[in-house]
């Protein structure tokens, strides 16, 4: 299956960072950001966690995430990264939150991954595959 090593790439770190997550979340508290919605100590870690191993798995692919990570691609692939999507959920102790990652490939989103750790369900899909869940 074509982006199968990238799917399991992405299912391996984001259960790295959603585990950290789950670490930090009791007590956690949030600061603002410009558009008003709540960031976290553990986004900001998730982020940087997720962003570091892009870059030493597919150096040569670029990184965008919601919170600031950023390089520029050299591959035409770009990964995108919402380290916690939810993170109103994850200050509230909801269980639907979550790292989402997704893989975009000349302007077109080919491959995606989301975990949620707290129920310990994921789901991914690749361009022309059927969304799966594990």
């Amino acid at each position: 299956m074509r982006w199968e090593r990238e799917l399991e790439f992405a299912a391996r770190i984001a259960a790295e960072a959603g585990g950290h997550a789950l670490a930090l979340q009791k007590g956690i508290t949030a600061d603002e950001k410009p558009d008003k919605s709540p960031v976290t100590r553990a986004d900001k870690e998730c982020e940087q966690m997720i962003a570091r191993a892009i870059e030493e798995t597919f150096p040569e692919d670029g990184v965008l995430g919601e919170e600031g990570a950023r390089s520029e691609s050299r591959s035409g692939r770009k990964w995108i990264i919402d380290p916690i999507d939810g993170t109103r959920d994850f200050l509230r102790g909801n269980p639907l939150w979550g790292p989402m990652i997704a893989l975009e490939e000349k302007g077109e989103v080919v491959a995606g991954h989301v975990l949620f750790p707290a129920l310990g369900t994921s789901y991914w899909a690749s361009r022309g595959r059927r969304i799966r869940q594990r």
